[in-house]
């Protein structure tokens, strides 16, 4: 083994450095990975949280849409009533 050992050494060394970067390289993919499947997460929640924000945001619109309607209608039908009897007050005193 004496003339071999260098050779081996050598050998061994070249391995241990290969398996070494092989090592590095997967482990490397798995930590990316992970950090991948992070932000996904993360993206699905902020979407996930607007959706819902503007669902709501659309709710209160409608709602405070139908409301002024509601009103509108209120103050249009006081007007009709009020000139029906200017009209009629009208009529009776000519």
């Amino acid at each position: 083994m004496g003339e071999n050992a260098p050779l081996l050494i050598g050998l061994f060394s070249l391995l241990a450095l290969l398996l070494g970067i092989a090592a590095g390289i997967v482990l490397r993919a798995i930590i990316v990975e992970k950090g991948f499947n992070n932000a996904k997460e993360e993206a699905k929640k902020i979407t996930d949280e607007a959706s819902k924000l503007a669902e709501q945001k659309k709710k209160q619109t409608i709602l405070e849409t139908k409301q002024e309607l509601h009103t509108l209608r209120q103050e249009h039908e006081q007007y009709v009533k009020e000139r029906k009897r200017n009209c009629k007050r009208l009529k009776t005193s000519s």
